[in-house]
């Protein structure tokens, strides 16, 4: 006879209860393994971010600090091209205007030592005028 509270059938429900919680705790472990490794590439992921932005903000650094660089290059370069035309303006003051003296050969034979000039300075202003 069937019934409820027959041993048979509470028999039953028992290993039916048991079969369930065991596919029910292997199914746990599986989605455990699985969320595990999907949390493992997720960490990866950010770690890859995080990367990725010190990366980004180091060259940003990198970048601003090459700019101030060759900022403080191209001040240097204004101020040595206006040195440079000052020294030219007041090198042309000092000038007759004429063209350049051409300068004597440092081999020639003619060509008097700073002694020798002197002499000869020396000798023309005793000479009467």
């Amino acid at each position: 006879m069937w019934s409820e509270t027959h041993p048979r059938w509470l028999l039953f429900g028992g290993e039916l209860l048991i079969s369930a919680n065991e596919i029910n705790q292997e199914r746990r472990r599986k989605m455990s393994v699985e969320v595990k490794g999907l949390a493992e590439i997720v960490r990866q992921a950010k770690d890859a971010i995080r990367t990725a932005s010190d990366a980004a903000a180091g060259m940003r650094a990198s970048a601003t600090e090459l700019s101030s660089t060759v900022g403080q290059v191209l001040d240097m370069k204004r101020q040595l091209d206006t040195a440079n035309a000052d020294l030219k303006a007041a090198v042309g003051a000092m000038s007759n205007g004429g063209p350049p003296l051409d300068e004597p050969a440092s081999s020639s034979p003619s060509s008097l030592n700073l002694d020798q000039a002197a002499s000869v300075v020396a000798d023309a202003n005793l000479k009467p005028a």
